[in-house]
């Protein structure tokens, strides 16, 4: 199957070998040297080694884009993740409450240091089994994001944190469907911005350069950000780049996603 065909029937995709043993070296070196930092980053670090994968990863990114279908052009962050976050199954938050969908967003995760294949993976939900067994949940969620997972009871409940409410209950746990591919250093797995995922474990150190890419000439608007919840509230309180957001939008309705990004970081 094709990435592109993988990505819109699967949600995810896995490239065994993309970075070989000078690549990865390279990228080891970076970090090592505090070169690469394991923080959210606006843009590549200008390194040697991040250059040539930044390469690398617009070829991924004009291979999916070819068709018109599916434009995540933009290759907009990063982080370098040492050990993995214990986080429980959920949607992305932050990239939604700025980009205001996932429908044109990927997710591109590289381990460049992982001692074991079977551990520390990220844990997702397919999107055709999902669709599958339950639609309308699925219909409510797909290329949206902010949503967290609770199963009590034998009942799992899936809450909406930028509208408020919730999209819909299960009558299963969420695991009975997961799956875990086992990545090995210099693999790429590639997910929709809107799988639900979580963490396989933190059994061992490992660390993971995660990219997103989006279209960044999709409109925003304000209405989007300033729909609250007590969840988006707590959020937007932790970190300085939606200061920056609500600045913008303190002076237009709607704008490309390209300006906010650009304005945003000019005022920070």
């Amino acid at each position: 199957m094709s990435l592109l065909s993988s990505l819109l029937t699967k949600g995810y995709h896995v490239i065994p070998g993309f970075l070989d043993a000078k690549e990865i070296d390279g990228l080891v070196s970076d970090l090592e040297n505090d070169r690469l930092a394991y923080l959210y980053n606006i843009g590549l670090p200008h390194t040697a080694a991040m250059t040539s994968l930044g390469l690398r990863l617009q070829g991924l990114l004009d291979e999916l884009s070819a068709s018109g279908e599916f434009t995540p052009r933009h290759i907009g962050a990063y982080f370098a993740t040492m050990k993995s976050l214990n986080l429980d199954w959920h949607q992305d938050h932050d990239s939604y409450f700025i980009n205001q969908t996932h429908k044109h967003c990927v997710i591109i995760y590289i381990p460049i240091i992982k001692p074991d294949p079977r551990k520390s993976n990220l844990t997702m939900v397919p999107v055709d089994v999902l669709r599958s067994r339950a639609p309308e949940v699925w219909n409510s969620m797909e290329w949206k994001g902010a949503s967290r997972v609770s199963y009590e009871d034998g009942t799992t409940t899936i809450t909406d944190d930028q509208n408020g409410g919730t999209h819909g209950e299960l009558d299963f746990p969420l695991d009975e469907i997961a799956i875990s591919p086992k990545l090995s250093v210099g693999d790429a797995l590639i997910t929709r911005g809107d799988m639900i995922h979580r963490t396989q474990d933190t059994d061992t150190d490992r660390v993971v350069l995660s990219f997103r890419a989006f279209d960044d000439s999709l409109t925003v608007t304000r209405d989007h950000f300033q729909q609250t919840t007590p969840i988006k509230e707590l959020i937007m309180q932790k970190y300085a780049v939606y200061e920056g957001v609500k600045r913008v939008f303190e002076d237009v309705e709607e704008l490309p996603l390209s300006e906010l990004l650009l304005r945003t970081k000019s005022s920070g």
